[in-house]
């Protein structure tokens, strides 16, 4: 943990779709370190990748624990365990929780990946727009459906989300599946806030959401990273009431 601006220790979240980079499996050790996060959620993540991450538990004082399931790497140096195995398939979205304590306050992390707009969007730039519409049924079903698995039972404790929703900010889906979570980057984050990089298409798809226990202190996206998706960091503090 760290001293954040403002004072008080701050809790620092990464969320990455490395599109099944094999290539970051050469760096990732390094990435964790420079990183200096708490809890580290990723999607697509390749079998050679999370092999990689699981040398970081012998890299002296990093004490990461690895959770992967499906196509989800999660790392935290935060006690922790497992609170729900992976719900979905890539078709339908898919999402995975473990719980960490941080502060005294137990928080649930769940990281999501809905389904991509890929294929349609291709067709679209073909002359084809038929897959459109059928592309924003299916991810607004999948978020709806995500949503309620995460956060109908929760009980009002502290949640963090995060991952790729493959939703815009300014989504209808977004907004009313997650409107009682806060965007990070849109709260403290600065300019447009780009993840997802895809020849001239730029978007902000890949966030991280919190829960009112939460002020989030920092937020930006990394660059330089092998995959059409940059990784998301936010730094946040627990709210004292």
């Amino acid at each position: 943990l760290r001293n954040g601006a403002g004072g008080g220790k701050t809790l620092r979240v990464v969320t990455y779709n490395t599109d099944r980079s094999v290539a970051l499996a050469s760096r990732i050790v390094t990435d964790m370190l420079a990183w200096d996060a708490d809890v580290i959620v990723m999607q697509d993540c390749a079998p050679e990748v999370r092999a990689a991450m699981q040398t970081v538990a012998s890299v002296a004082d990093t004490k990461y624990q690895l959770y992967s399931e499906s196509e989800f790497c999660v790392a935290t140096r935060l006690p922790s365990a497992l609170l729900e195995r992976s719900t979905g398939s890539r078709n339908a979205g898919r999402a995975f929780a473990i719980q960490v304590t941080w502060e005294g306050t137990t928080v649930d992390v769940f990281t999501v990946h809905l389904p991509s707009p890929r294929n349609a969007l291709w067709a679209a730039r073909k002359g084809s727009a038929d897959l459109l519409e059928q592309s924003v049924e299916v991810r607004s079903t999948a978020s709806a459906a995500i949503a309620q698995w995460a956060l109908a039972n929760r009980g009002g404790g502290a949640v963090i989300v995060a991952g790729d929703f493959n939703l815009p900010v300014e989504s209808r889906a977004l907004g009313r599946d997650w409107s009682s979570l806060r965007n990070a980057f849109s709260e403290a984050g600065w300019g447009f806030g780009h993840t997802m990089f895809a020849g001239r298409h730029k978007v902000r798809i890949d966030h991280i959401l919190v829960s009112r226990e939460f002020t989030v202190r920092r937020a930006r996206v990394l660059s330089g990273y092998p995959s059409e998706h940059q990784p998301v960091v936010a730094e946040l503090a627990i709210i004292t009431r």
